[in-house]
């Protein structure tokens, strides 16, 4: 469900024009991928990485993080 909200409000702020927000996929960054279970260490860093080059411009990237069964909204502000 939350990866459908990610895409849609990612989507409704690009109709928007709102380009100052970046959003991160939240199947990409979560606790599995961050404590390396079944995903490896190099991969995510990677991602992290380019997100971050390519979301220079931006004023803050969101991530719904999956914490132990719950989601916290991240505002990273940039």
């Amino acid at each position: 469900m939350l990866r459908l909200w990610t895409i849609m409000e990612a989507h409704q702020c690009k109709l928007r024009n709102k380009t100052k927000i970046a959003f991160l996929y939240p199947v990409r960054v979560n606790e599995k991928t961050c404590k390396c279970i079944n995903s490896n260490p190099h991969d995510i860093i990677l991602h992290l990485t380019m997100a971050f080059l390519e979301c220079q411009d931006k004023e803050s990237i969101l991530l719904a993080y999956n914490c132990d069964y719950h989601y916290v909204l991240l505002d990273i502000k940039l």
